[in-house]
């Protein structure tokens, strides 16, 4: 019955990463829900494009509105140890996801 109802869910369309619950983004997973948009391949540009412009800052710092699953900010960090980060959203689901994302990559 579990098959049947993913393969109903995905004949209407559901996402593939909706489904599974996770995808990857910049070499890391992350866990997605609806309540979250599901990170795009192009969005891994963005995290090169900062880390770019940030490597050569003394103590950078950077703040991120409207995190979703926090793929942006928390891959920043992951990459850049140096690096002081702040992430908010309005959404307390999308919060709730950002937490479990930022504790499975031991981001604090």
């Amino acid at each position: 019955h579990h098959i049947d109802a993913l393969l109903a869910r995905r004949l209407a369309h559901v996402p593939i990463a909706y489904l599974t619950g996770s995808t990857v983004f910049f070499g890391r997973n992350f866990l997605v829900t609806p309540d979250v948009l599901i990170p795009r391949v192009d969005t891994e540009r963005v995290v090169e494009e900062c880390l770019e412009r940030l490597r050569p800052l003394e103590s950078p710092q950077v703040l991120e509105l409207g995190v979703g699953s926090c793929c942006i900010l928390l891959s920043l960090l992951c990459e850049h140890t140096g690096l002081d980060g702040v992430g908010t959203d309005l959404s307390p689901s999308a919060l709730q996801v950002t937490a479990q994302n930022a504790e499975s990559l031991c981001v604090q």
